[in-house]
């Protein structure tokens, strides 16, 4: 953590094609996960190189409010 600063952990978006640490997941929101290029599925919580992006893009048309369950790691869904 001592790595990054306090705007980069606020303002900066979430690089999903880098693995910042080896043993903790970044959890993160605010980029619609309709906007990550290399998610295959859009509009759902998306995991790669130990990243959740949780934000699935309610406001969008086909969007949905999503969670996650931190110790299982189950997923869960309200349509838009």
């Amino acid at each position: 953590m001592e790595d990054y600063s306090l705007h980069d952990l606020i303002w900066e978006r979430a690089d999903y094609n880098t693995q910042y640490f080896n043993d903790k997941f970044v959890v993160t929101g605010h980029t619609p996960t309709q906007l990550i290029e290399e998610n295959p599925n859009p509009g759902y919580i998306y995991k790669n190189n130990n990243h959740i992006a949780i934000d699935c893009g309610a406001h969008f048309p086909c969007g949905r409010l999503a969670a996650i369950c931190l110790d299982t790691l189950e997923e869960y869904y309200v349509q838009g």
